[in-house]
């Protein structure tokens, strides 16, 4: 990919202050993330104790996760960009909204770059997944051994879709950290997506 001529040591020869700040703009981009996914594997591990590892979520522990993701990807924007800090409540809130689905999407498809695959999406060092050809198995309620049919007709459809569309492409063109830290960072400060009032 071509942003890859942004990674440290394969950086071009060019000096200029705007090249300087945009290096500086993308290593803190990366290490901060670095630090975001140390905190989501310690996280993760804590809420696995007596669990176990490498086993299909469902819906209710998905979205159990998302809420934490929310906190993570919080801090993680706090800590890249100090101007955030600067913006009113509302302004935060409309911000974080309109990146946090974009970038999920972008999160899986870098796991499944990642760990090579589209049929399960690994959501961290707990090795659990969300199984993409099993998808009654994601509506099944934690007890329960029989998944609503219903709901698996009514989203497999989309869960396809996404896999053809999103997942297979970004496994194809084999993202890095770099690119997915800078596209993590545009989903962010989309222009046009932040409306004051």
């Amino acid at each position: 990919m071509a942003l890859s001529a942004y990674s440290p040591g394969e950086q071009s020869t060019s000096s200029s202050p705007d090249s300087q700040t945009e290096l500086r703009l993308i290593n803190r981009l990366v290490e901060n993330y670095k630090i975001l996914e140390q905190r989501r594997d310690q996280l993760y591990e804590r809420r696995q104790s007596g669990k176990p590892r490498g086993r299909s979520l469902n819906f209710k522990e998905v979205n159990r996760s998302c809420m934490d993701e929310c906190v993570l990807r919080a801090h993680w924007i706090a800590g890249t960009f100090p101007i955030f800090k600067s913006f009113s409540f509302n302004e935060k809130k409309i911000m974080f909204a309109n990146f946090f689905a974009g970038n999920t999407i972008l999160y899986l498809g870098k796991m499944c770059c990642l760990y090579g695959r589209t049929d399960r999406i690994i959501f961290s060092n707990t090795g659990n997944y969300l199984d993409m050809q099993n998808i009654q198995n994601f509506y099944r309620e934690e007890d329960d051994e029989n998944p609503s049919k219903e709901a698996t007709r009514l989203f497999a459809p989309s869960f396809e879709l996404y896999r053809r569309n999103i997942l297979e492409p970004m496994v194809k063109l084999r993202f890095d950290e770099t690119e997915f830290a800078v596209l993590s960072a545009l989903t962010l400060w989309e222009s046009g997506r932040l409306h004051r009032k």
